[in-house]
């Protein structure tokens, strides 16, 4: 018997913006940062990943990702990804690795 594990896909995309840069961004504090999505709809975000990976809380300011992963679960308002479940977790981690 074979037995095939079931693959998280993440797939991102982004940038990392020079500080002369940043000003085509009206407002760098809400708009920039790593944004987690669905059926590439952003659904929230997640500067928590680019904290622990870069130990510092203002670094997404520079950064705008978007990560997309078909496998996540929305919550019930379909305002947030579900984080209770390990298909979550193995696509954070990838996210972190990507970072």
């Amino acid at each position: 018997m074979r037995w095939i594990a079931h693959v998280n896909q993440v797939e991102i995309i982004g940038a990392v913006l020079g500080e002369g840069h940043r000003d085509i961004v009206p407002e760098t504090y809400t708009h920039m940062g790593i944004w987690l999505g669905k059926d590439f709809l952003k659904v929230e975000r997640g500067n928590q990943l680019i904290e622990q990976v870069f130990g510092g809380q203002y670094f997404y300011r520079s950064m705008l990702f978007f990560a997309n992963c078909q496998q996540s679960d929305l919550t019930a308002d379909r305002n947030g990804i579900r984080s209770d479940q390990e298909e979550h977790d193995l696509a954070m981690a990838k996210i972190q690795l990507f970072l």
